[in-house]
């Protein structure tokens, strides 16, 4: 006849369930912050910047492509006169 008590501390675990391993919760009652992304616009000591992707220059000065390195595209905030100059952003189109 077998008793119904476990008759080693190792018998007793095995008849309990696991419990989950939860350290941590988090929860946030705001909106996620924005992604940043091209074309965001920001304005430091009275100056209009906007976000463009950084862009790769041969030996010569000439555009070659899009800075992605790391495999993740790269951005730098540029003076909003001169990223419309150069070609780098465009107005959005007025409806």
């Amino acid at each position: 006849m077998q008793s119904s008590t476990p008759d080693s501390p190792q018998d007793a675990r095995l008849d309990q369930e696991p419990r989950p391993a939860v350290t941590s919760i988090r929860f946030s009652m705001t909106r996620p912050r924005p992604k940043p992304q091209a074309g965001d616009r920001k304005v430091i000591k009275g100056v209009e910047y906007v976000r463009v992707m950084s862009r790769v220059l041969d030996t010569q000065g000439r555009v070659i492509g899009f800075n992605c390195t790391g495999g993740r595209q790269n951005y730098e905030w540029m003076p909003l006169d001169q990223a419309l100059a150069k070609g780098f952003y465009r107005l959005p189109r007025q409806v």
